[in-house]
Parts: structure tokens; C-alpha cells; sequence
């Protein structure tokens, strides 16, 4: 299939515009806008430099040190305590169940007896 561009198509040939008389301004407006942000940037740093010079930064004002509360060391024992993350359980165990339904009435032998 032939493109458009080919001698055998019936599309005229496509060529590119010759430059138009306005190619230079279009490059002078380049530079004014570019002359302009710089205007612009100076004005900006002059205005700034202006208004700080007469300022002079705060002075830092002196305070009286802070108070502080002071203890004694005394030497002596303290416990320590140990916690670690973990479940203990008994060398020995016994299952305990009932034979008998019903409440009790009296406990004979003390918790943790043998």
C-alpha cells in the first residue's frame, strides 16, 4: 500500500512552512521573560535586604538556672525482682475428682499439707 508521500499516491506532497517572520520576536520573547524573572528575583532580594537591615535580631535574655532536686546516696540492700515471659507447672501433678456429690462440710488437713 503506498503512503502519501510516495509518486505513485494521489495526496499532494506535504513540506514544511518556511520559517515565518516572526521567529525571531518569538525568541526575544525568551529573553525579555527571562530578564523579567531576573528583575523580578533582584527586586525581591533588595526589598528583603531593605527591611532586615535596620532590624537587629532579639536578644536572648538571661534567665536563672533552673532548679534541680538533689538526694543523698545511702548504700543498702534492695530486692530484685525477675520477670520473665514463660508459664511454670509442678514436677508432680495430680488430677483430683470427686467421688462423692455434694458440699463439704469440714476441711481436716491444712492447703498444701502432704
Amino acid at each position: 500500500m503506498p503512503d502519501g508521500n510516495s509518486p505513485g499516491s494521489n495526496r499532494p506532497e506535504m513540506r514544511p512552512a518556511p520559517p515565518a517572520a516572526g521567529a525571531a520576536s518569538a525568541k526575544s520573547g525568551w529573553i525579555g521573560w527571562t530578564v523579567l524573572a531576573i528583575l523580578v528575583l533582584a527586586a525581591g532580594a533588595g526589598g528583603t535586604w531593605w527591611w532586615f537591615k535596620d532590624h537587629a535580631p532579639p536578644q536572648a535574655q538571661t534567665q536563672s538556672p533552673l532548679s534541680v532536686p538533689v538526694m543523698t546516696v545511702v548504700q543498702r540492700t534492695v530486692p530484685i525482682y525477675r520477670t520473665y515471659p514463660a508459664a511454670t507447672e509442678a514436677v508432680q501433678t495430680v488430677a483430683i475428682q470427686a467421688r462423692a456429690t455434694g458440699y463439704l462440710l469440714k476441711q481436716d488437713a491444712p492447703d498444701g499439707s502432704d
